[in-house]
C-alpha cells in the first residue's frame, strides 16, 4: 500500500463526502473503492494498511452532546468579551446573530462549530460552537481567524472547506470585518487605543 498509494492514504468515505476533499487538501491520497480488487481489499482491511477518510479529517460534526458545557457564568473575561463580539457582528456580517456557547470537548476534534440546525433557540439565530479543548479565547488573532472562518461556513451553509464560494466568503467576511474595526471600534467594546494594545 506504501508503494502504491504513499504513507499518507485514506480509503474513500461516502458516509463523510467532505472528509475526502478534506483529506485531499492535507496531501493525502484517496484510495477509491475500484483502486484495488475485493481480495486486496480483504487483505488491506484485515491488515489494518488503511483508514476511512471520515476517521481522520470528519466533516459531518456529530450531535452527541459535549463533555463539558461552560456555563456564561464561569466564563473568564476574555471569553466574555470574545462571546459580545460574536453576537454583536455577526448580524452585521451574515444577517443573523450567533448565539454562542462554550464547550470543552478533546473528542471532538474541532475548534469550534456554527450549528445552522440547532434546535430550541430563537428564530434568526444560530449556535456558535467553541470548544476550549483546541482555542484559547485569550488567543485574539485565533478569535478573529475562528470568528470568519465560522461565520463563512454558516453564510454558504456547508462544511466544505474546498468550494470556492467559501474562500471567497472569508475574504468578503475577512475585509468587511476590518472595515469595522476601522469605523466602528466600540462594536468591538474598545476604543482605538485599545486596538493597538491588542495588536501588541
Amino acid at each position: 500500500m506504501a508503494k502504491r498509494f504513499g504513507e499518507k492514504r485514506v480509503s474513500y468515505d461516502p458516509s463523510d463526502k467532505g472528509s475526502n476533499k478534506e483529506a485531499v487538501s492535507r496531501d493525502h491520497i484517496v484510495v477509491s473503492g475500484g483502486s484495488l480488487s475485493k481480495g486486496e481489499w480483504q487483505n488491506v482491511r484485515r491488515a489494518k494498511a488503511i483508514t476511512p477518510a471520515a476517521q481522520l479529517f470528519p466533516t459531518n460534526i456529530t450531535d452527541r452532546p459535549p463533555k463539558e458545557t461552560i456555563s456564561p457564568n464561569d466564563y473568564d473575561a476574555d471569553q466574555k468579551r470574545y462571546g459580545r463580539l460574536i453576537e454583536t457582528v455577526s448580524p452585521l456580517l451574515i444577517d443573523r446573530t450567533a448565539t454562542v456557547k462554550i464547550i470543552n470537548d478533546e473528542d471532538l476534534k474541532i475548534r469550534g462549530c456554527s450549528r445552522w440546525e440547532a434546535q430550541g433557540i430563537a428564530s434568526g439565530t444560530f449556535i456558535f460552537e467553541i470548544n476550549l479543548a483546541f482555542h484559547d479565547c485569550s488567543d485574539w488573532e485565533g478569535n478573529y481567524y475562528l470568528l470568519i472562518h465560522e461565520l463563512s461556513h454558516h453564510k454558504v451553509q456547508s462544511n466544505d472547506h474546498l468550494v470556492a464560494t467559501f474562500y471567497e466568503t472569508v475574504n468578503e467576511l475577512g475585509a468587511t470585518l476590518a472595515q469595522l474595526a476601522i469605523e466602528q471600534p466600540e462594536l468591538f467594546g474598545m476604543a482605538q487605543e485599545d486596538l493597538g494594545e491588542m495588536a501588541a
